[in-house]
């Protein structure tokens, strides 16, 4: 699979990796939807935490676009397989 790096490179990854990196974003979206289930103290700080970020998103709004990642890498890998 083949996307860009943060310096417009091509960076590839094999299927290996690109499982690697999914499951990395999958633990992700688990720790974040788990820490905002533990009350308003914990929503709140993670709202800060998460707003600091680049790009300053809300804790939905990370979670999402870790779901086009999780996506992206799905896609790429059945499109790759399909050839």
């Amino acid at each position: 699979m083949a996307m860009m790096n943060g310096a417009g490179r091509q960076l590839v990854l094999n299927g290996e990796e690109a499982a690697v990196i999914r499951q990395a974003l999958v633990t992700c979206a688990q720790l974040i939807s788990g820490a905002g289930g533990h009350g308003a103290q914990a929503s709140t700080l993670l709202a800060e935490v998460t707003r600091r970020l680049p790009g300053g998103r809300s804790p939905g709004g990370l979670l999402y676009d870790i779901g086009l990642a999780i996506d992206y890498l799905d896609s790429a890998a059945a499109a790759w397989s399909a050839r």
